[in-house]
């Protein structure tokens, strides 16, 4: 009886940790397929780069040029989701999506090719 009861119940939880356990599996299959089709490229601040600097804000970069800045990793420290108070500087590596003529037009502006893209539009 009490051994019976335990050991039905052992039973029932361990099937249920192994539904949960499948369900968690299916899950992270499924954010890893979307993830691949995500387009999350890195870029450097170089010297002399009109991005030295300057904030998000200031820089208005996914008006400009279609981009959105996803984290900034500077010194070995990762800022993920940084706002428009994020500030720039030489050195840092950005993580930015876009679509390719969105993270091109980020590469002129951040190699500081004149005429090339309009930062007051």
């Amino acid at each position: 009886p009490a051994t019976e009861v335990l050991s039905v119940a052992s039973a029932i939880r361990h099937e249920r940790y192994l539904q949960a356990d499948q369900t968690g599996l299916a899950l992270m299959s499924q954010l890893n397929a979307v993830a691949r089709h995500l387009d999350v490229d890195w870029v450097s601040v170089p010297a002399a780069s009109p991005l030295d600097g300057k904030t998000l804000g200031e820089l208005r970069l996914r008006a400009v040029t279609g981009v959105s800045v996803v984290a900034i990793v500077r010194d070995g420290v990762l800022t993920s989701n940084p706002d428009g108070d994020a500030r720039l500087e030489r050195g840092d590596l950005v993580a930015v999506m876009g679509t390719k003529e969105q993270t091109a037009a980020l590469e002129v502006l951040r190699l500081g090719k004149a005429g090339a893209v309009d930062m007051r539009s």
